[in-house]
């Protein structure tokens, strides 16, 4: 099978081919860039997509010229599907998947994982963590904290330099005076 659809403006085009147990999906896709200077400009993406029914894991591969600010964005939610982190509530073994995790937190040499409306047990250290979640949308925050910036609502200025993250579930968190710049980096993206 092979079929091709195009708009009038020739902003969208795919293509749908399938041969010996092998689908594949392109989508070229233009979009006017925001620079008035570079008003006639477009910026051109090209998403291919290939499900083979043999293969184990998906693999993303991603060739680009420079890289920019969208997709480095793109690529830590690209990131954030592809790990999960192990976690027990009554005794019962989970692989949490990162997108579905507010935050970490140390107490008394113990690591919790908070969901939205859940706690669960991490035999994970936050040393251990903050290494694997390098290049995600989590951050350290304090000494006993990492949090995903991809759940905070909103941020409020505290005392001595200290912020207040206030989570979509309304949970509230303090950002020690030490990590503001990095969160501030990795809020505002």
């Amino acid at each position: 099978m092979n079929s091709q659809l195009t708009t009038k403006k020739g902003q969208v085009a795919k293509a749908a081919l399938q041969h010996s147990g092998k689908l594949c999906y392109h989508r070229d896709r233009r979009e006017k860039t925001a620079s008035p200077a570079a008003e006639k400009e477009w910026i051109r993406m090209k998403l291919i997509i290939e499900q083979e029914l043999s293969r184990q894991e998906p693999e993303i591969i991603i060739r680009c010229g420079l890289m920019d600010e969208r997709l480095k964005r793109l690529i830590e939610q690209i990131k954030l599907y592809s790990f999960s982190v192990p976690a027990k509530k009554d005794g019962v073994l989970r692989q949490m998947p990162l997108e579905e995790i507010c935050y970490f937190e140390s107490v008394d040499n113990r690591t919790f994982l908070y969901l939205e409306h859940e706690v669960l047990d991490c035999d994970l250290k936050l040393y251990e963590l903050e290494e694997k979640l390098r290049g995600t949308t989590f951050v350290r925050i304090s000494k006993n904290c990492i949090l995903n910036a991809a759940v905070v609502a909103g941020v409020r200025a505290q005392l001595n330099g200290r912020l207040e993250a206030i989570l979509k579930n309304r949970e509230k968190l303090i950002v020690s005076k030490h990590y503001v710049r990095g969160f501030r980096e990795k809020f505002e993206d």
